[in-house]
């Protein structure tokens, strides 16, 4: 063996005395480490290819935490967690990796369902992969469990509403009989989630991830949130509205505090609001419209009237002064225009009743069976001779459906289709031919009427089903505005349809549906 130089044993004397004051340090820590009341372990997170914490070694673990585990730590460095405590709480696996993630420390109350027990829990982060958790066992503080448990019995499990409160992880610490009514269930939830309780009830997890969703976010923010949560039990809708509170102190993590409201007869008796305002707004657009419906009629009324009794007054002056001095066949004519008028008053009175009595609700269906040839070769008469056979009105009857029958209510089918043939007539003064065609479907007799006349605005094919309410282009041809309005009310009595085919200055096709039986 070669004898050392004086630098080089220089060198080895400060080498060692590095070593000594190295391993003194080591010592020191290892005593201040293994003599700490709180439990502490320093683990290396172990992740899948997804980058997401599957298990952990236990690097290094205080006495006071091997103890608790029941095993030397020397038996327990090394090891995997699994292998040591079973199940690990994804939870709390995930949190944990939080810190290795972003290096800030974190602090917050956690129940362990593996050793039922409470723990202030805090994590920093070592080094990279590695991590420092410390356990405080806060089960046992003085009146912890007793003060606890009193406020729970005393004023949590009395309060009419659903009470929860849970740690960072979502997972309940207390849920009172409220929340869950079944004792063993209610115990059974302590530790657990609502995904556990989903799969214990077989309920869809939606439910679940939509509170997850919920927690996170108020856990992020630092501030409460509330929301309303709708199921359906026993055929019937129910509402919660529901807030989790989050508590922290000093900025530090403790619990979030959940609660409910079952709101359900509120949420009712606000559609049952909703309703009668509802009605009472239809009622009084009804009345609004009923008044304009008034002013119309006054106004329609007094001019309609006003013709035909300046006319009738007019011939009866005619004959009271000329009496004597007229011939009888002039007498007649003028006898004849005064029966004309009344008839026309007539005809506008009973139209005025039809629409009253549609707007009361007291149009009634009587159908019967009838012949449809005889039903509607005696409009097509009526209507002809009333407009001195102004026009050709054809029937077409491809079918031959004019030899069967119809069921329907004569009365109303007589307002049907005199209103629509008259309409016809009248709206295509130029054109002077109007068509009548029989038709069938599965279910309906079809009674089609086309003229060629002026046509009917696209805009115009519901507002001309309103009483009084006549186009913009027929301004200059005679109507009071009621007759496609009893028309409408007629087709909705028998159950049928209508349908408007038209187009401005081309004519118009109504078809009318009537069903078979």
């Amino acid at each position: 063996m070669s004898k050392l130089s004086y630098k080089e044993l220089e060198k080895e004397l400060i080498a060692l005395k590095k070593i000594h004051i190295e391993a003194s340090k080591n010592q020191e820590y290892e005593i201040f480490f293994d003599n700490m009341a709180e439990m502490v372990e320093v683990i290396e997170l172990i992740y899948n290819k997804n980058d997401q914490p599957i298990d952990f070694y236990i690097r290094d673990i205080n006495l006071s935490f091997a103890k608790f585990l029941g095993k030397p730590k020397e038996q327990l460095i090394n090891k995997k967690g699994s292998s040591v405590i079973g199940k690990i709480e994804a939870d709390w696996l995930s949190s944990v990796a939080s810190v290795d993630k972003t290096g800030k420390q974190i602090s917050f109350k956690n129940y362990s369902t593996e050793f039922d027990k409470y723990y202030y829990v805090t994590s920093w982060r070592v080094s990279k992969n590695r991590v420092g958790i410390s356990f405080t066992d806060i089960s046992k503080n003085d009146n912890y469990e007793i003060d606890k448990q009193k406020f729970n019995e005393t004023v949590l499990d009395n309060i009419p509403a659903d009470i929860a409160v849970f740690d960072i992880n979502h997972n309940y610490l207390y849920v009172n009989p409220k929340g869950i009514r079944n004792v063993e269930t209610r115990k059974w939830m302590i530790g657990k989630s609502d995904f556990d309780y989903c799969d214990l009830k077989n309920i869809d997890k939606s439910l679940a991830q939509g509170r997850r969703d919920v927690f996170n976010k108020v856990i992020q923010n630092k501030e409460q949130t509330d929301w309303l949560d709708k199921y359906h039990r026993d055929g019937k809708d129910f509402y919660i509205m529901r807030k989790f509170y989050p508590v922290f102190i000093d900025d530090i993590f403790h619990y979030v505090i959940g609660y409910g409201v079952d709101v359900s007869e509120l949420k009712e008796a606000q559609h049952e609001l909703n309703q009668l305002n509802k009605t009472l707004k239809e009622s009084l657009e009804r009345e609004k419209e009923l008044n304009q419906l008034k002013t119309k009629f006054v106004s329609t009324a007094s001019h309609e009237f006003r013709t035909p009794l300046s006319a009738i007054n007019f011939a009866a002056g005619y004959i009271k002064r000329y009496g004597d001095k007229i011939t009888p066949s002039v007498i007649k004519k003028k006898l004849h225009k005064i029966e004309d008028q009344v008839l026309h008053m007539t005809q506008l009175l009973d139209d005025m009743l039809i629409v009253g009595q549609a707007e009361a609700g007291k149009m009634r269906n009587n159908p019967v069976s009838i012949n449809l040839g005889n039903f509607i070769y005696d409009i097509i008469e009526e209507v002809a001779s009333s407009s001195k056979e102004s026009h050709e009105i054809e029937l077409i009857d491809i079918e031959n459906l004019k030899s069967g029958g119809i069921f329907i209510d004569e009365k109303l089918g007589r307002n049907i289709f005199v209103n629509l043939l008259s309409n016809a007539l009248k709206f295509s003064q130029e054109a002077k031919k109007v068509v009548v065609e029989l038709s069938s479907e599965e279910k309906y007799t079809v009674i089609s009427i086309t003229d060629f006349g002026i046509g009917i605005p696209k805009s115009e094919f519901k507002s001309i089903f309103i009483p009084f309410n006549r186009g913009k282009n027929v301004d200059l041809i005679q109507g009071t505005g009621l007759g496609l309005s009893i028309v409408k009310e007629a087709v909705k009595s028998i159950k049928g349809k209508i349908i408007i085919k038209s187009s401005l200055g081309n004519g118009t096709t109504f078809i009318v549906k009537i069903l078979n039986t």
